[in-house]
């Protein structure tokens, strides 16, 4: 899949639409990677924000499991114990719901509320 948007939503300030490019693997095994390279400025934001990157660089591997009925994604973490509490807005157990229309897969990560705070928007690469 490759990055079609990438938006979070902070809990102080105005939305931040990432700019950048981005790449979503998901194998038979649950495997799960994402990557998403965002610019200087993009990357600033979002440490102002609240969020760091990795030299402009967000991203995640590992394993996943998918609850097909809920529709969410919950990765699967080495070390962590099952049902720990989410440590931050996009944190890494926090689950993502998902939904697949016209070819497009959309993961949003929501807050204890239930207010998205990202919503990233992937098209499936042949």
């Amino acid at each position: 899949w490759t990055l079609e948007s990438f938006e979070v939503y902070p809990s102080t300030g105005e939305p931040i639409r990432l700019a950048g490019t981005g790449r979503l693997e998901y194998d038979e095994f649950s495997n799960l990677n994402i990557e998403i390279r965002t610019d200087p400025a993009t990357a600033e934001r979002l440490r102002a924000g609240g969020l760091q990157t990795d030299g402009g660089i967000l991203s995640s591997n590992g394993r996943a499991a998918l609850d097909v009925q809920q529709k969410t994604l919950t990765y699967i973490l080495d070390g962590q114990p099952a049902g720990a509490a989410a440590s931050g807005p996009l944190a890494m157990n926090r689950k993502r719901h998902w939904q697949i229309e016209s070819g497009v897969l959309t993961l949003t990560t929501r807050d204890d509320a239930g207010k998205p705070v990202s919503v990233g928007r992937w098209k499936k690469t042949q």
